[in-house]
């Protein structure tokens, strides 16, 4: 069981030959990943102390390669208390790997979600980069994303000629009792959900735009095919060096207070809003009735019944649990 930081990093891009390193006290965060070992024909069940990945039995007499498939169609990650926070990443049917990222630190009230494109090592690195500024070092929002995103662009491993054009989306939220800080870009999301009503606190940074649209044009780029320069569908990442010109870093940055109770804290990848609409997450939330592990499972089915093809991710936050810590 993770200590009073309870902390998880969590993608399904960590693989064979991976290690395990749980928190022991220390009041820092830890990095959880998982050495995989499959057997054909049998469940495959993985248990660590925040990580649950399972996949369907399939029995033998289907052939080897359909059982396969079978095994590999469902699998979840799943971290938090149920009571405080919860989180739940799927990957998608047409991914080779996880590349969402979730990351929460209880103790600080700080709570995050990424969505990596190129595959998920830009969203590790903003992940532990932003809570290591954001929560650590005490910067403010905006100066952690900058700063962030510099560092990111001196990292050698992100210069290759592959890799230049990987990137992420980020959000991330402070809660400090009744009092919100939300920072984002992309076109990642965080909802307020109260029982009365749900209120998107983010817009997604998207090439469609009109504002964002022009200040790609004023900064001698284009779009076509709703994408920026025909490739990227968000105008603002952390990463994509080479398109570093026109796809920015700044966040837009929100701060509320929440003054209704059975209130909670949503994040999402494009995966779950793609596919789940507001009234459903108002439903899921308010019929748990507090069980947070059992809404976002709920939610993540539904991606999954509906489509699947993307990874989904959702992390939720009891605002009223959080705010006493």
């Amino acid at each position: 069981m993770l200590t009073e930081t309870d902390v998880f990093i969590r993608t399904g891009a960590l693989d064979t030959g991976a290690t395990k390193v749980v928190g022991s006290g220390d009041e820092r965060p830890c990095l959880l990943a998982v050495n995989r070992k499959r057997r054909r024909g049998k469940q495959l069940t993985l248990e660590t102390s925040s990580v649950t990945s399972k996949a369907l039995v399939a029995p033998l007499s289907v052939p080897y390669f359909e059982r396969r498939r079978l095994h590999e169609r469902r699998r979840l990650h799943e971290s938090g208390d149920g009571v405080t926070y919860f989180s739940v990443s799927q990957r998608g049917r047409r991914r080779e790997s996880l590349e969402d990222v979730c990351f929460a630190d209880k103790a600080s009230c700080y709570y995050s979600i990424f969505d990596g494109h190129g595959g998920s090592r830009a969203a590790q690195f903003a992940s532990r980069k932003l809570h290591e500024k954001i929560v650590l070092d005490r910067k403010s929002m905006r100066e952690a994303f900058l700063e962030t995103d510099r560092e990111f662009a001196k990292c050698e491993e992100f210069n290759g000629h592959h890799s230049s054009s990987c990137g992420t989306t980020a959000v991330s939220v402070r809660i400090s009792g009744k009092k919100l800080t939300v920072a984002h870009v992309g076109d990642s999301r965080a909802l307020l959900v109260t029982p009365t009503r749900v209120e998107t606190l983010t817009t997604d940074h998207s090439a469609t735009a009109a504002s964002e649209a022009e200040r790609i044009q004023r900064a001698g780029g284009y779009v076509l095919n709703k994408r920026v320069s025909g490739s990227l569908a968000i105008s603002r990442a952390i990463g994509d060096i080479r398109y570093k010109q026109f796809i920015v870093a700044e966040p837009d940055i929100v701060t509320l207070e929440v003054d209704e109770e059975n209130s909670f804290l949503v994040l999402g990848t494009d995966g779950l809003w793609g596919v789940v609409s507001d009234a459903e997450i108002h439903r899921e939330l308010l019929e748990a009735k507090g069980d947070l592990r059992l809404a976002c499972r709920n939610l993540v089915d539904l991606t999954f019944k509906c489509d699947g093809r993307d990874d989904a991710s959702v992390v939720a936050v009891n605002l009223d649990a959080a705010g006493e810590l």
